[in-house]
């Protein structure tokens, strides 16, 4: 689901902190003011009144004022959380809604270049209620590692900063939302079943034959899709996820190299060790001391 979100003036925070927990640890909330939510390491179950959301790494949740949930922590979890609130309520919205005001700001975007003038700043972002951030992993940390501690602080100046590093998160959540969105709005919806079901099934032994069984399609079908709209074969695009997912457990997670390949679903060290390295320019391990990313310091905040 998507909300949109006021911006009629800079959303004010209550609290933000840096928590973790251990595996099995649960309890049930109900918030006054919205919350964000923004994983480092391990793994959540959020259990709301309609559907169940699983966050890992990399990974935030958004949660209106009033909603009750419970959370369960699967994995030993590291993460950051923030109560704000905006200038009006946050407010589910359609997806095709999300859409056209996206398109409509890409259209304007172009006609202020061509005319040399600024676009207005919209009124209100479009966030997804949940996404992985990917490359924006890392800064996105960051944005909310500083809002935290701006929060320590008591001068109006540690004020003003806190607010403005947040109004910053947002903007970074909205831009992963939109170009998400995006990036699948002229895909069939064919394929976008095929591509939600690799997504959730990524770690099982996927084949193209698999699919076909599955989806009760032929494989030239399925072929003829991903090589129309992605440009890139079944297997490729597999891969891909694969490893999209490694590297955030790679940055996110104390896994050896043989662990990180064999979670993601590849059938060998070997295999997963030549085509990270053909993707990247660099081994598994190579990038894991370049980039590994693991949380280490105790809680600085408590609910």
């Amino acid at each position: 689901m998507f909300y949109r979100v006021s911006m009629q003036k800079i959303p004010d925070v209550r609290k933000i902190g840096h928590l973790r927990y251990r595996s099995g640890w649960s309890d049930s909330y109900e918030h006054k003011w919205d919350v964000l939510i923004f994983v480092l390491s391990g793994e959540f179950t959020y259990d709301f009144y309609s559907h169940r959301i699983k966050l890992t790494a990399g990974m935030h949740l958004l949660i209106p004022a009033g909603v009750p949930y419970t959370a369960t922590v699967g994995e030993d979890c590291d993460y950051y959380y923030a109560h704000f609130k905006c200038a009006e309520p946050l407010e589910e919205v359609l997806e095709k809604e999300v859409i056209d005001a996206l398109k409509e700001d890409v259209e304007a975007q172009k006609r202020a270049r061509n005319q040399d003038y600024d676009v207005p700043a919209r009124e209100c972002l479009y966030i997804a209620d949940t996404a992985w951030h990917g490359d924006r992993t890392k800064s996105l940390q960051y944005r909310i590692s500083r809002c935290a501690e701006f929060r320590q602080g008591s001068s109006p100046l540690d004020r003003m900063r806190l607010l403005n590093s947040f109004f910053k998160v947002l903007i970074s959540l909205a831009s992963t939302t939109g170009e998400q969105l995006l990036d699948t709005k002229n895909l069939s919806p064919t394929l976008i079943k095929i591509t939600r079901y690799i997504e959730e099934n990524y770690t099982s032994q996927i084949s193209l034959q698999s699919l076909a069984n599955h989806f009760s399609l032929s494989k030239q079908y399925i072929m003829r899709l991903f090589r129309e709209q992605f440009g890139v074969t079944v297997t490729h695009y597999i891969n891909e996820i694969k490893l999209r997912k490694s590297l955030e457990l790679l940055t996110f997670h104390s896994l050896s190299v043989s662990e990180v390949a064999y979670a993601v679903g590849f059938s060998s060290l070997y295999y997963f060790d030549r085509v990270f390295k053909k993707t990247y320019s660099l081994t598994p391990g190579e990038y894991q001391k370049r980039h590994r990313l693991i949380a280490e310091a105790e809680p600085i905040s408590k609910k």
